[in-house]
């Protein structure tokens, strides 16, 4: 065989093997998630009010001494359910607690209109989001749950994400025991 020949058979291979490492890697921080979980409770959310986004196509539920926050710089504003904004946190209050000390529950939806100009324009499920930025998978997936029939996963930094409806749904909480958590997740329902 001819050196040409030689080197484009070894760059061939070299990169097969990277291709299958890095296709392993993926796969194996993918399986890594521990078994699934359903959220089913709702107990005590009865006297809980409603907020609808009609805009991103959910419902859910938060505690009624709780308010709706419109969080970003430099500060955050009090808000409204109506407004059908793409980020929301649910908090007791934003001012006057010490950063770390604040409740919340945020949700932050990237629709297909947000994803066009970026790396997951087009994806089709929550795998594929993953597959396309290794780096979120830098952080464990501590658990898998089932938010309204969707296959959402959790990592250790308090995240969690799901897909539905060409929108990726990113759940964020601080403060909130495991307890509240499953309460709130029990009370996300999709509504188209």
């Amino acid at each position: 065989m001819s050196p040409k020949k030689d080197i484009i058979i070894v760059t061939i291979v070299v990169v097969l093997i990277g291709a299958a490492g890095y296709w392993g890697f993926i796969k194996k921080g993918m399986s890594t998630t521990p078994q699934s979980t359903q959220i089913i409770s709702q107990e005590g959310t009865g006297d809980w009010k409603t907020c609808i986004n009609t805009k991103y196509g959910y419902e859910i539920k938060y505690p009624a001494d709780w308010k709706v926050w419109k969080p970003g710089a430099p500060e955050a504003r009090l808000a409204s359910c109506d407004e059908n904004l793409h980020i929301i946190a649910f908090s007791p209050d934003f001012f006057g607690v010490p950063i770390e000390k604040i409740q919340r529950f945020d949700i932050y939806v990237s629709d297909q209109e947000d994803l066009k100009e970026t790396i997951y324009k087009d994806i089709k499920s929550l795998d594929e989001f993953f597959s396309r930025n290794p780096n979120l998978l830098s952080i464990p997936i501590v658990k898998e749950v089932n938010v309204d029939r969707e296959k959402a996963l959790q990592r250790k930094d308090s995240k969690l994400f799901l897909f539905h409806n060409h929108s990726i749904f990113e759940f964020s909480f601080n403060n909130i025991n495991e307890s509240e958590l499953n309460k709130f997740l029990s009370t996300f329902k999709f509504t188209k």
